[in-house]
């Protein structure tokens, strides 16, 4: 268990102690449980922990994780407005774009996973672009999101994304993961974007 882990362990287990004699309420074990895994998640970030040092694959290559098997098969800039399904609901837009991914995720663990941390899009300058929340609305009926959904061990699942990415950002890579919530290792995709 590195450092970090028992860092948090340690702020986590004081916390629970202080919140079970009562003597701090539940907003404030709220915040110190935030701020301690913030801590961390910097921690890990300034160790150069999950950054890959490994070349960028491209769209169709598989990239082996350990525990995951990762290939983007598609990608698609939708421009700056994601069109509405129907009357009800309003189009999406951004003064960036919207990238559409469609990738395969190869669960190699002996147990089922779920993505609860979602890969990111990283650009040239480093800025990391997440999945848009309500994306479901904007994709095709019955497709998969990465979001929970459960990939039995021994199986692949296909997914598709949409990731809103800022004006002007260049050289996107989609950056594959392994399963870990904590110490996770990245690996990038040239997206061609």
């Amino acid at each position: 268990m590195n450092k970090t882990r028992y860092l948090v362990l340690f702020i986590v287990t004081s916390l629970f102690l202080f919140f079970a004699a009562g003597s701090i309420d539940l907003d404030e074990f709220d915040d110190e449980f935030e701020a301690a895994l913030q801590e961390a998640a910097e921690e890990e970030l300034a160790a150069g922990a999950v950054e890959s040092d490994r070349e960028p694959a491209n769209i169709g290559e598989a990239v082996d994780m350990g525990d995951s098997v990762w290939t983007v098969l598609a990608v698609e800039d939708r421009g700056s407005e994601l069109e509405s399904p129907n009357e009800y609901i309003d189009s999406r837009e951004t003064e960036g774009t919207h990238v559409w991914v469609k990738v395969k995720v190869e669960n190699n663990s002996n147990d089922q996973q779920r993505l609860f941390e979602t890969p990111t899009i990283r650009d040239a300058d480093g800025r990391n672009f997440s999945q848009v929340d309500t994306q479901t609305i904007y994709l095709e009926e019955g497709v998969d999101t990465m979001i929970a959904e459960p990939i039995p061990a021994g199986m692949s699942k296909e997914f598709e994304a949409i990731y809103e990415v800022a004006p002007g950002a260049e050289d996107l890579q989609f950056m594959a993961r392994d399963f870990a919530i904590m110490d996770t290792s990245y690996a990038p995709i040239d997206l061609d974007l």
